[in-house]
């Protein structure tokens, strides 16, 4: 069940919240990505029968009042929820700019065109840059040429100051590419307290008889993510060249078996701007990729989705590929999607493309049962101490 997440919960502060019967406030309180919990005040009798709200008064004792009451709360509630989104902090389920805590772990992959000093020296698209990374658990970054190495560390310090509910720190490969004049990074940005680094390494690149099949090799990270029923996985990056683009996704096979071979694992998904699209990989050509031919790979981002800003294009680029059936049933169904930031941040053509010609690709994990179940419970106290804000 997808239940909206609350963080930042100031409003608490102002009331004493205990709660004496958990159990009922289970069966009196229903979350759904499209309801708000207060939006159905019939549920609140049994509420008030479960949540004392007060050291001085019951909210039993204030059981007559309550349906006179009822639309204040809803609109305390709602005009609290409303401020809380109009400073970019947002439920689940919601797709608003923002910090936002997901119950499981939440992926995305952004090309983010050129990403340099130059870029980050404008406060207006850096600022949108930080409200698109922070939503994330894990974020990858294409197409960074920092060659003074300052330009992602503005990005790490503004995120931990735009969002100090989470720790942000990354990894990063060499600078990567055929020519020295022109050269990109990946660059893995993360929450401290949702993943953990295990390792990484550099794709050598140096199969014999295919050497430098990439423009760009994958930079590999393993990740340790316990509050998902996956826990460990592998994440191979690619940012293919557009005029190579076949070749090089149907070489991400071979970073897979070195993978394997190199660690042990199962769980690994490959993610990132594929060009694996419009004139750049002909369906003709399918038949030579092994990761669209093999049936345990498994293409989370269909061909009919448009991952590009430009109202003129509409292509399926940017991927996210999953190996194994363990790892597909612990991703989030329908979850993986494109993040349309210039429609959330209102913005014209022209000032999304300052930011990139790319819209981020996201998807979610799923949370571990005993993730899940911490969540429900403190989610249901929580709303049941927003529910009675007017009744104590």
């Amino acid at each position: 069940m997808r239940v909206y997440v609350y963080e930042e919960l100031s409003v608490l502060h102002t009331v004493d919240c205990s709660p004496t019967q958990s159990s009922a406030v289970l069966h009196a309180v229903q979350c759904s990505p499209t309801r708000s919990p207060v939006q159905s005040y019939t549920q609140s009798s049994a509420v008030l029968h479960a949540v004392q709200c007060s050291p001085t008064r019951s909210p039993v004792q204030s059981y007559t009042q309550s349906y006179t009451q009822s639309s204040a709360v809803l609109h305390t509630v709602q005009s609290y929820t409303q401020s809380r989104q109009s400073r970019g902090i947002c439920p689940i389920g919601d797709s608003s700019p923002g910090p936002q805590l997901s119950l499981g772990l939440k992926i995305c992959a952004f090309n983010v065109q050129s990403f340099s000093d130059s870029k980050a020296s404008k406060p207006k698209v850096m600022h949108n840059l930080v409200r698109i990374v922070s939503r994330c658990d894990v974020c990858l970054l294409q197409e960074v040429r920092d060659a003074q190495h300052t330009a992602v560390r503005k990005l790490l310090d503004s995120l931990n100051r735009y969002d100090e509910k989470y720790h942000y720190d990354y990894v990063a490969s060499e600078r990567l590419g055929r020519s020295s004049a022109y050269q990109e990074q990946y660059v893995f940005v993360y929450r401290t307290g949702s993943v953990k680094v295990l390792d990484e390494y550099q794709y050598p690149d140096k199969q014999e008889g295919d050497e430098g099949a990439f423009s760009r090799p994958p930079f590999v990270v393993k990740l340790k993510a316990p509050k998902t029923v996956i826990g460990t996985f592998v994440l191979i990056p690619l940012h293919s060249s557009p005029s190579n683009a076949t070749k090089e996704i149907d070489e991400l096979y071979d970073v897979f078996v070195d993978v394997q071979e190199k660690w042990k694992i199962e769980n690994v998904m490959f993610l990132g701007d594929f060009n694996a699209a419009c004139g750049y990989v002909a369906k003709k050509n399918r038949k030579n990729i092994r990761l669209m031919t093999m049936d345990r790979f498994y293409w989370l981002i269909g061909d009919e989705v448009d991952t590009t800003v430009r109202e003129s294009t509409s292509c399926a680029y940017d991927r996210f590929v999953v190996h194994g059936e363990t790892f597909l049933r612990g991703v989030e169904p329908s979850s993986a999607g494109v993040y349309k930031f210039d429609k959330k941040f209102h913005l014209k053509e022209e000032e999304a493309l300052s930011l990139s010609d790319h819209y981020p690709i996201e998807v979610d994990l799923k949370a571990s049962a005993q993730r899940r179940s911490e969540t429900q419970l403190s989610l249901l106290f929580i709303t049941a101490c927003i529910l009675f804000l007017n009744l104590a």
